[in-house]
């Protein structure tokens, strides 16, 4: 049940490609009737949301406002396939997030999902504005369990690869040796 539930968790900006996530939505509720869907964004944008989605997805979509962390956490736990098709990306650490609960990520490859997304093994990249594609990469994760424990249990320990201790110590690195260079 859990892997049929799709998780979009966004702003609902351009550069997040709300437009992207709704079209390939609206492909998985017409491929798959168990399909079910649940979109994190600002109360305020609930509207914009169910404007892009079709009858048939907005009938299956649970639209959910931001919440605590506690609370989030229960989303990710009882979901299986994270959507993040974004055109554009920084790192975005909803998608790590994502990948800590074991879910299998769907994201662009774009920004930080590049460097840590390894395509087919711990999650799908396609191309930024590749709605299909971001379709089709989700529909193969549900119709093949096996593939999907997989994915999820490569997803969860890449994520645990990234924790803060790690960030903090390669940024101090990397300063470190800019300064050890003008020396």
């Amino acid at each position: 049940h859990r892997l049929r539930c799709v998780l979009h968790i966004a702003q609902f900006a351009f550069f997040k490609a709300p437009m992207i996530t709704a079209a390939a939505m609206n492909r998985l509720a017409a491929a798959d009737q168990a399909m079910q869907f649940r979109w994190v964004c600002d109360r305020a944008s609930h509207g914009a949301v169910r404007a892009l989605l079709s009858a048939e997805t907005n009938a299956r979509l649970e639209l959910l406002h931001w919440m605590t962390q506690d609370a989030l956490r229960e989303i990710y736990d009882s979901s299986g396939v994270f959507l993040f098709p974004s055109f554009f990306e920084g790192f975005g650490k909803a998608f790590l997030e994502a990948m800590s609960r074991g879910l299998c990520v769907v994201a662009s490859d774009a920004g930080g999902m590049r460097d840590l997304i390894d395509h087919g093994r711990n999650g799908c990249v396609v191309p930024p504005g590749d709605a299909e594609g971001v379709a089709d990469a989700a529909l193969a994760i549900v119709r093949d369990v096996n593939r999907a424990q997989a994915m999820s249990a490569a997803a969860a320990a890449t994520a645990r690869e990234h924790t803060w201790e790690r960030v903090a110590r390669e940024m101090a690195a990397f300063y470190e040796a800019r300064l050890r260079s003008r020396v």
